[in-house]
């Protein structure tokens, strides 16, 4: 087999030594090596005479060079094919640069090079209008773009276009996407309508990634859609139409800005196309909602479109209020639902606390228990304007002195205890949205509904503190700074990715990201 077998090197490897470790690093991975001398020369070796492709048997004196070869192909570092495909005669061809550095090692060479010199390129004239750079960089790479009016190619060819409603089966989509585009062979993933006239780094390096991105589709390659941010870092995914797609946070920085006020938050989300993307609509009289006891306090409901019948629903001094929270609490579930993990929902202005927030809980710490005294929970306007509608009630705090956190529980005359069991920062806010929920739960414990507030937490209330004050609650900054100190004490990492859709909720000023959590060996 060795005698059939010719190898070529890639060019696209970075290789360096440092004392016993070996360093090779391509675009597909990096890899760190104890090797001997002799095999770091012999890596060398390969690679200096594979330069324009050697025969295998020239290359392979023991089977330590077989090890290396292995190892280079796995690394991307060079490709084996066939002597009798006859590879060499597309050498000359300035695509095949592309080719050789871009696409994955196992790729089928043979049949890669036959597709991309068969296929017909096309781009549509009111993307070359806004982009004329990329008929440039294809023609550079020996690459004949057409300009087209018509829709009669065929489907072994590809056409480049903006237009969303393109009938050709065979396109690469390219629309906004945030401040940057993203290119998709999915006729079914719609972004925004491409506009790019201000984007001075997308307009001069995009057209390079999108001929790179065409020939791998021409190809077939697994991923289907590449985003281009606003900074030039470009990244690829295979995405889905009924999924819940993530990317990078690279892809979808957090965009400061002026909020609109609470009410118009709230109807741009009544009426955003994000509500088909994860099941979700606004409750009406056919759900639960509908039924329930709403006297004294604000509540706002939205339903799952495959469970309309269970609605999820928080109550508020306020409806604004009740509202943001609802819609942050439904979209948290949905994605959790639908996705896994654990999902960061959160209004743009408070992410980096909530993000802490998720983190810790994470950090294994010991809380200590204490019991609000009856004086301390009068002086709650909520519980002080409700005492007379509320039940014999008292309210128990796990508090967390290594980051001055809370969870916070409301235990029954039935010494059940309501909480969402998670470690908040605000106490106080905590405590009246506990209160209001507690009273969403008393009007209403006959009628089904979602509600992060649930009686399934238990705390060992034999053994507490009873406090007429509450410890010290320090300033969010500092709340922050020291939990990133315990973070990197305790080497606590975590990978934050990003809902494709979020840019949709900018005008509702909420985020979108799930959180991996893990601890690594350093």
């Amino acid at each position: 087999m060795i005698d059939d077998l010719k190898v070529l090197n890639r060019q696209n490897t970075m290789i360096y030594k440092s004392e016993s470790v070996t360093s090779l690093k391509t675009s597909y991975r990096s890899v760190k090596l104890e090797i001997s001398e002799s095999e770091y020369d012999k890596i060398l070796r390969i690679l200096r005479l594979s330069k324009d492709s050697i025969d295998m048997d020239q290359l392979v004196e023991d089977k330590v060079d077989l090890k290396l070869l292995k190892l280079l192909f796995t690394q991307g570092s060079i490709f084996f094919f066939n002597k009798a495909d006859d590879i060499e005669k597309y050498f000359n061809k300035k695509w095949f640069s592309i080719v050789k550095q871009y696409l994955p090692p196992d790729i089928d060479l043979k049949t890669c090079l036959k597709r991309i010199t068969k296929t017909k390129y096309y781009i549509r004239k009111e993307l070359d209008d806004q982009m004329p750079r990329i008929r440039i960089f294809f023609q550079k790479y020996g690459i004949d773009l057409q300009l087209v009016n018509n829709n009669i190619i065929r489907d072994s060819d590809i056409i480049l276009t903006m237009d969303r409603f393109d009938s050709n089966r065979n396109t690469l989509l390219i629309q906004n996407h945030r401040m940057g585009i993203v290119g998709t062979s999915l006729k079914d993933i719609l972004y925004e309508e491409l506009q790019i006239r201000d984007k001075r780094i997308v307009n001069l390096f995009a057209p390079l990634y999108i001929l790179i991105f065409t020939i791998k589709i021409v190809y077939g390659m697994e991923n289907d859609t590449f985003f281009f941010n606003e900074v030039g870092k470009f990244s690829e995914y295979q995405l889905a139409k009924n999924r819940i797609n993530v990317i990078s946070t690279s892809q979808a920085p957090i965009e400061i800005q002026e909020l609109k006020t609470k009410v118009e938050r709230i109807e741009v989300f009544e009426k955003s196309k994000v509500l088909d993307k994860v099941s979700l609509s606004i409750a009406n009289h056919t759900s639960n909602y509908a039924n329930m006891n709403q006297s004294g306090f604000a509540t706002y409901g939205i339903v799952d479109k495959k469970n309309i019948s269970v609605p999820y629903v928080l109550a508020s001094t306020s409806f604004e209020e009740a509202a943001l929270h609802t819609i942050r609490f439904s979209l948290k579930s949905q994605l959790e639902s639908l996705n896994g993990g654990t999902w960061l929902v959160s209004d743009i202005n408070d992410y980096y606390l909530n993000k802490i927030l998720i983190l810790i809980e994470d950090l294994e710490e010991e809380g200590k228990i204490l019991k609000l005294s009856d004086e301390l929970l009068l002086k709650n306007h909520v519980y002080n304007s409700y005492q007379n509608i509320f039940p014999e009630v008292s309210i128990y705090i796990n508090y967390f002195p290594e980051t001055n956190s809370y969870k916070v529980y409301l235990m029954d005359v039935q010494k059940n205890f309501l909480s969402h069991g998670n470690k908040v920062f605000s106490f106080n806010d905590e405590l009246e949205s506990l209160l209001m929920n507690y009273l969403l739960y008393l009007s209403n414990s006959d009628i089904k509904y979602n509600s992060p507030y649930n009686f399934d937490h238990k705390i060992d209330f034999l053994n507490y503190d009873v406090v007429s004050e509450l410890p010290n609650q320090v300033e969010e900054k500092d709340f922050i700074e020291n939990a990133l100190k315990l973070f990197k004490q305790l080497d606590i990492r975590y990978d934050e990715l990003v809902w494709d859709r979020e840019f949709e909720l900018k005008e509702v000023g909420v985020l979108c990201r799930r959180i991996d959590v893990g601890s690594y060996d350093k």
